[in-house]
């Protein structure tokens, strides 16, 4: 079916900065996809919004006082990072060494997945065909909040999201006690233009 959008010409493979991309055109892209911080950090805010309805806690502050050897923080971190619980919550990836002269992503919506594949399998070198969801203009910026804090009432994220940056720095500090990574100049808050946004139909 792929290739046969290809022949119809319906698919733009590997658009380099002369193409003109529109919102909701087909494209087929080729590079290295690794899981961005938001959709990493997403994870804990997913365990803390739990915590929360189980605390009544109110208070983002608070995050930055969760303590990993709690034993229900513990348990929860582990089923999430360590035991690979399933998540109902949509992944941002970034695309490197592609055609492009943009920072590409795609969001990967998570009851999309087939069979065997899963979300530990979206790291790597493949090709990615989807359709342009956002286009952010240079200098313009799209804030994260759909992958960052899913499952969030809108106007509470709306007012999380203008003091998460600190928090954000506070939920670095507790993931990199864990062990895991994020790079400083990964995707957080907010993606900075000259960027794209795909919708996955297909990572192969």
């Amino acid at each position: 079916m792929i290739d046969g959008l290809i022949r119809e010409k319906a698919v733009s493979v590997n658009p380099d900065g002369e193409s003109a991309l529109t919102k909701d055109a087909l494209v087929e892209i080729e590079g290295t996809a690794r899981i961005t911080a938001a959709s990493v950090m997403s994870k804990l805010f997913f365990v803390f919004r739990r915590l929360m309805l189980e605390r009544d806690i109110d208070d983002l502050s608070e995050l930055a006082n969760l303590d990993v050897n709690d034993t229900d923080v513990a348990q929860a971190i582990q089923r999430v990072y360590l035991h690979n619980e399933l998540l109902p919550l949509p992944m941002l990836l970034e695309i490197t060494d592609s055609s492009l002269p943009h920072k590409v992503y795609v969001n990967v919506h998570p009851g999309h997945f087939i069979d065997q594949a899963s979300a530990d399998r979206l790291e790597g070198d493949m090709r990615i065909l989807g359709s342009v969801y956002r286009l952010v203009p240079q200098d313009e910026y799209r804030v994260t909040d759909e992958w960052l804090l899913h499952g969030w009432e809108f106007m509470m994220r709306r007012i999380m999201m203008a003091q998460i940056q600190d928090d954000l720095r506070a939920v670095t500090q507790q993931l990199n006690r864990l062990g895991l990574n994020v790079p400083d100049d990964d995707v957080q808050a907010y993606i900075s233009g000259l960027a794209l946004v795909l919708d996955a139909i297909a990572l192969y």
